[in-house]
């Protein structure tokens, strides 16, 4: 399959990654908050209104979006890569230094489960373990597959907004087009039937985009389970452009992927809306 697309979207984040990495906060807010409605950065900067942390750089994906020396076999779907922690991702992270010798798309070890031994250091000042966004991802994509040997180099997860946040204090509003362009586009070129966005507000996003004639709805949001089930298990599948179908899922106070004993039932529902198999 080609790459053609891929490769221009990890060509535009090696550029905004260096493009951040040599200026100032002063001068990089200015850069963003520029009055040019042409640029595709400028717009998805003003696409959230929320509090940010932009001395912590961007993090648009995480995986081999060229497929260099991992294919994907799984592809998610995140907000906006969380916290930031300036020992990691400032200019002068440890992450950040690794990007520029080896160029943002090209170093796959910047992130919390592709080098877990500077982000445990970090993180154990702060009285914090792992990421619970990539352990609940990594044993997913296991079950998935399903293949024990599965890890995070099988995975490709893109962000709705590319920068960090301690939390999200507004709606995310990445508008249509750039999904299409930088996120859509990529994931069209690669070899996977569904795409998966665990967690409520991703039914936000699937209900804006489809209202934007970006999604076909397949199954609309529905409960899973009957009126019994406590944790009020939530589906909703939709078409991309592609044909690739976007599942959405949720559960009352747990924004992570269905656990072992709900794979079967999980599998089930996508079998039954798509005809596919799982």
């Amino acid at each position: 399959m080609e790459k053609v697309k891929r490769n221009e979207v990890a060509d535009f984040w090696d550029n905004a990654v260096k493009e951040w990495l040599n200026s100032t906060d002063d001068d990089w807010l200015k850069r963003l908050r520029g009055s040019d409605d042409k640029d595709d950065l400028t717009k998805w900067f003003k696409s959230y209104n929320g509090a940010l942390e932009l001395s912590d750089g961007l993090e648009a994906f995480a995986g081999d979006l060229r497929g260099i020396k991992d294919e994907p076999r799984l592809v998610s779907l995140g907000l906006n890569p969380g916290v930031g922690y300036c020992e990691l991702t400032s200019r002068e992270g440890v992450w950040s230094k690794r990007i520029r010798n080896e160029g943002y798309s090209y170093c796959l070890t910047r992130g919390p489960a592709t080098d877990p031994v500077e982000w445990l250091s970090v993180r154990a000042k702060y009285g914090k373990g792992e990421s619970p966004y990539w352990v609940k991802l990594i044993n997913f994509v296991e079950r998935w597959l399903p293949d024990p040997k599965a890890k995070v180099c099988d995975i490709l997860n893109f962000e709705l907004y590319p920068w960090h946040s301690e939390s999200l204090t507004a709606g995310i509003e990445t508008p249509a087009s750039l999904v299409e362009r930088y996120i859509f586009g990529p994931i069209a070129e690669i070899d996977v039937s569904y795409v998966f966005a665990f967690g409520a507000p991703r039914f936000r996003v699937a209900t804006r985009l489809k209202q934007e004639r970006m999604l076909k709805e397949i199954r609309a949001r529905h409960k899973v389970l009957g009126a019994s089930d406590r944790s009020r298990w939530e589906m909703g599948l939709y078409e991309l452009p592609s044909k690739q179908i976007l599942v959405v899922s949720s559960q009352l106070g747990y924004a992570g992927p269905p656990g072992e004993l709900r794979m079967e039932t999980f599998r089930r529902v996508l079998n039954s809306a798509t005809g596919r198999a799982g």
